[in-house]
């Protein structure tokens, strides 16, 4: 997040804008990159905003990143699918969350979420990861400190 949006080095590996309107006056608030960048990546090919919530697909790896929060820096969570399943995973520091989920980002501020049952997270140099079954249907995630 707020990365350099003029290095352009990695082709098509794509950007999102998080613009806030006061009055009549739109203002740049965050600069959105994936943290594992990758040639044809198309991250930011689409968005879907709540409240304080913006998901970021990446067309391109069948990944979405998800930024939470307006204060400071909030953490990037990353989705990907792994095996049968899903990999979720966002960079250390930021420790001590729980993970959320609802079907839906139809109103805002969204309601509905409830926290899915996670039996152990697993942390390397760089990531605190989890994995989870294959969702039946639509399911959208956030992390929450508790």
């Amino acid at each position: 997040m707020n990365g350099d949006p003029n290095d352009t080095s990695v082709p098509d590996s794509g950007a999102a804008y998080v613009f806030v309107r006061r009055g009549t006056k739109w203002t740049q608030q965050a600069y959105l990159k994936a943290s594992n960048v990758e040639e044809a990546d198309l991250f930011g090919w689409s968005v879907a905003v709540s409240g304080d919530t913006v998901a970021v697909p990446a067309m391109g790896e069948l990944a979405a990143h998800i930024y939470v929060g307006a204060g400071s820096l909030p953490p990037q969570l990353s989705i990907e699918r792994a095996g049968g399943g899903l990999r979720v995973f966002w960079p250390l520091p930021a420790t001590g969350f729980v993970l959320d989920e609802v079907p839906a980002l139809n109103a805002s501020p969204v309601t509905g979420w409830s926290t899915v049952p996670v039996a152990s997270y697993q942390t390397n140099a760089t990531h605190v990861s989890l994995s989870i079954p294959q969702p039946s249907g639509q399911k959208f995630y956030r992390l929450r400190r508790p």
